[in-house]
């Protein structure tokens, strides 16, 4: 199978990238970073989604079936003008690619935070929120989508993250800042530490992509991804601790409830899909950062 990845060198990009070499399929990812290695079945084209003529021809002669779309300019700035950079040129990149007719499925990446609620679990079908520029961009991008792959009779999947933790995160992200913290001696970064999160582990992501990648009868939607439960950051917190011998001086305060993802969708398009266990997968992690 012939894939067209977006945001192939962001986090999410870097840990597909490496989970797709593994694969019999031909990947041509976009990548806006000039310096990058190409391998066996996966080659980069330095372009950003306002791709020129000749880019997009280099698109056309690989004719790919499934687009997966991991991008988002500027992470973690999410002010209007960052936002609306966004949503034009991700509707600038799909209007170029609209007439490939090799293209039967695409999929992209949503958030959590599309959604109006403040705490409680969440189903696909809850109320979203436009409320902040991200969110709204968010919310524009997928009708955008939607509409043109009704159109065009191609399967979309809109893939709802929550708080995805792993190797390549960036480094003022929970997991890196903590480790980093503690390897120069610093104190602990992290102050809402009475928060909760329902936190997924990048590789359980992956697989559920590529999943949807190779599934001929999954049908269009929205679907979480997530782990289905909160958990306390001071619980990462102890995890990162125990693991470099350092005692614990968390304050016992009460958690505050937040989000959390409904996966009974998610688990019946897998019926195989559990979480990865918290603890091996934080381990897993750290040895990558350490």
């Amino acid at each position: 199978m012939k894939i067209l990845l977006t945001g192939a060198t962001g986090f999410i990009g870097k840990n597909f990238c490496k989970y797709l070499k593994k694969k019999n399929h031909n990947i041509l990812a976009l990548s806006r970073k000039k310096s990058f290695k190409n391998y066996k079945n996966l080659k980069f084209i330095n372009s950003s989604f306002r791709i020129s003529h000749k880019k997009l021809k280099i698109i056309e002669r690989f004719s790919p079936e499934v687009v997966v779309n991991l991008g988002w300019y500027g992470i973690p700035n999410f002010s209007k003008e960052n936002s609306q950079k966004n949503l034009i040129d991700q509707k600038f990149f799909f209007k170029k690619l609209e007439n490939i007719t090799s293209i039967k499925k695409i999929l992209s990446i949503g958030s959590c935070w599309e959604y109006k609620k403040k705490n409680g679990v969440c189903h696909e079908t809850n109320i979203i929120s436009k409320a902040t520029y991200f969110t709204e961009s968010k919310f524009k991008i997928r009708i955008f989508l939607e509409n043109l792959c009704n159109m065009k009779k191609i399967n979309f999947f809109w893939l709802r993250l929550f708080y995805v933790y792993g190797p390549y995160q960036k480094k003022n992200s929970l997991l890196p800042s903590l480790i980093y913290a503690i390897k120069n001696n610093k104190k602990n970064p992290i102050k809402s530490v009475e928060n909760t999160n329902d936190f997924i582990y990048v590789e359980d992501v992956c697989k559920l992509i590529y999943k949807f990648i190779e599934n001929k009868s999954a049908k269009s939607g929205i679907y979480n991804i997530g782990s289905g439960k909160l958990t306390e950051v001071k619980k990462i917190i102890q995890i990162v601790h125990n693991f470099y011998n350092i005692k614990s001086d968390l304050q016992k305060k009460s958690s505050k409830r937040s989000i959390f993802a409904s996966i009974k969708k998610i688990k019946k398009f897998d019926k195989k899909f559990i979480p990865s266990d918290l603890k091996k997968s934080i381990i897993s992690s750290i040895k990558y950062y350490d």
